[in-house]
């Protein structure tokens, strides 16, 4: 039986390859292993989160791969990132681990390890950044992670 002619009416979007580090846009040198994720950020933002990562002795340049949430139309999966970089240490601020294609319910601000890997979610950058509690919140867990 061949299908209708219904069957292929529908748009098909290219995924893109995403194999290596220029295609998903990641910045910094990743020496520390660890990636960043964020939703939003622009100069005033990459300051705080500088700041962020400084407190617990790390450089954004050379100890995290950054992506900036804005840079492709879709996040990739964890699995994505895993293929594309090596990292042993997540940071997602503005994201839930569904939206990295996870199966698992963390809390915002609560160290977790999954799979040989040290996960940390929080809010986004520019609420951290207005709101005094979650700041410390995130100080306290970046303690607990580095």
């Amino acid at each position: 039986m061949l299908p209708n002619k219904d069957f292929f009416d529908f748009k098909v979007y290219p995924m893109p390859n995403l194999n290596d580090k220029h295609q998903l846009q990641l910045s910094g040198e990743n020496a520390k292993k660890t990636l960043v994720l964020c939703k939003t950020i622009n100069t005033d933002l990459g300051a705080f989160l500088s700041k962020i990562l400084s407190a617990v002795k790390y450089n954004m340049e050379k100890d995290v791969a950054l992506y900036n949430g804005a840079s492709l139309p879709f996040l990739p999966s964890f699995v994505q990132f895993k293929k594309t970089i090596d990292f042993d240490n997540l940071l997602c601020f503005g994201y839930a681990p569904k939206d990295l294609g996870l199966h698992i319910q963390v809390a915002a601000y609560q160290k977790t390890a999954w799979q040989d890997h040290q996960l940390l979610f929080s809010h986004d950058l520019p609420n951290i950044m207005d709101n005094q509690q979650q700041k410390k919140a995130l100080w306290v867990a970046l303690q607990q992670m580095f």
